[in-house]
């Protein structure tokens, strides 16, 4: 899965990454793998998502992104969730 965001940018003035935490790229859970960057260019980021083929009896997959803003310290912290199946949110 890709996930894109417009209008943002994963890194300093001095293209020093801005990714501050994140948890590792395996992730193992049960319908996500892992992730990986897959650029960070002119105001677009994108990210790659590992996700297990659904179940058979499942035609689509639901899928749902959450975003977070926090400022801390005079800073704009984000923070993404990704929920791939038709579990209810946690």
């Amino acid at each position: 899965m890709r996930v894109v965001f417009r209008l943002a940018q994963a890194h300093t003035e001095d293209g020093i990454s801005s990714v501050f935490e994140a948890p590792p790229e395996a992730v193992g859970l049960a319908a996500i793998t892992r992730y990986a960057s897959a650029g960070d260019f002119e105001g677009t980021v994108t990210y790659g998502i590992g996700v297990r083929h659904p179940v058979p009896s499942t035609v689509n997959t639901a899928v749902r992104l959450y975003e977070v803003e926090r400022i801390e310290q005079g800073r704009h912290l984000y923070i993404e969730a990704v929920q791939v199946d038709a579990s209810p949110w946690r």
